[in-house]
């Protein structure tokens, strides 16, 4: 049985209570001040066994806390593990990461210690990375041709016209297909064994048209053929009838179909169009993507009748407010 150190009197034991309760789970000195409690309570050297710390360093934290308080505690200036990455140091790692995306950590472990002279073990070089503000993420992939300067005029212009517009309401539209081919996507599998699904190779498909209200979380949603101007102009149609006195402005996509003059003209619903290329601007983007992730990733179906019952009963049963938290629209 560990013998109770006398190192320590109850008068500054009660003293160091006092300190923990006052600095509660933060504070400078903070773990000094437990291994001076648990001395009192303890053996010296139990405690600077659990602590790994020696005797004297312990002895020197009573004898610093008995005479100075939670000030004797505190690290000194200059005091400490020395960094081996300085800030110069970091400021080149961190050009060499925006250089270069796909540099693998032990690329420029060995890239630090060739040209800076400095060698970091895997763990530490990740640690830095991190520190300097990187993640190692799948970036959301961009049109080359498009255009930042259009999507922030757009952005702007569509924030003036609802500000001008107050009775109207805000839809996004947008269509996607829907088939037989297999998606494949992450999943959770058991450890040990190469994983594997069922995939079918198919090319029967249709169409699911919907208009988004984001604020709402408002969604109408109809299953088509085919994306062209008879198709739209039917559901047109339809979404005239849903909306009845309720005035909207429309934000789609400039596709041919979209934008040909077979189409009627509906005195509720105005025509907005995005800038070219910029599908990350619609937020039906990721209802799309929260469906298909829900639905039909790693399944097979056997008819294309299945697959169509399938997203129906879904999109039906999302709600309100899943359907505003997916379509957050950030730049409004």
């Amino acid at each position: 049985m560990s013998r109770v150190s006398n190192a320590i009197s109850d008068e500054l034991y009660n003293k160091v209570l006092e300190d923990l309760r006052i600095c509660g789970r933060q504070g400078d000195g903070l773990r000094k001040l437990q291994a001076i409690k648990s001395a009192k309570e303890k053996s010296i050297t139990l405690v600077a066994k659990i602590f790994g710390i020696s005797r004297v360093t312990l002895m020197n934290w009573i004898s610093s806390y008995e005479s100075m308080g939670m000030g004797g505690l505190k690290l000194k200036a200059g005091r400490g593990r020395k960094r081996i990455i300085g800030a110069e140091e970091e400021e080149i790692i961190k050009g060499w990461l925006e250089q270069d995306n796909t540099i693998t950590i032990k690329s420029l472990g060995s890239r630090i210690k060739q040209d800076l002279g400095k060698e970091i073990g895997k763990t530490a070089t990740h640690d830095l990375i991190k520190k300097l503000g990187f993640s190692y993420i799948t970036p959301r992939p961009k049109h080359y041709k498009q255009e930042k300067q259009k999507q922030e005029e757009f952005k702007k212009n569509l924030q003036e016209k609802l500000l001008s517009n107050c009775g109207k309401e805000l839809f996004f539209f947008d269509e996607s297909r829907f088939g037989t081919h297999s998606k494949i996507g992450h999943g959770w599998f058991k450890k040990g064994s190469r994983t594997s699904v069922g995939v079918k190779l198919g090319f029967e498909s249709f169409y699911v048209y919907s208009s988004i209200n984001p604020s709402k979380g408002e969604d109408f949603s109809m299953i088509m053929p085919n994306i062209n101007s008879e198709c739209f102009n039917a559901y047109l149609d339809e979404l005239s009838k849903y909306l009845g006195d309720r005035e909207v402005i429309f934000v789609l996509d400039g596709a041919g179909w979209h934008k040909t003059n077979k189409l009627k003209k509906h005195p509720n619903i105005e025509f907005v169009f995005l800038p070219p290329y910029s599908p990350e601007l619609n937020p039906v983007e990721r209802f799309w993507e929260y469906i298909k992730s829900n639905t039909i990733k790693n399944k097979v179906f056997s008819t294309i009748k299945c697959i169509e019952r399938e997203i129906s009963i879904f999109i039906k049963g999302i709600t309100r407010n899943v359907t505003a938290s997916i379509c957050r629209v950030e730049y409004l």
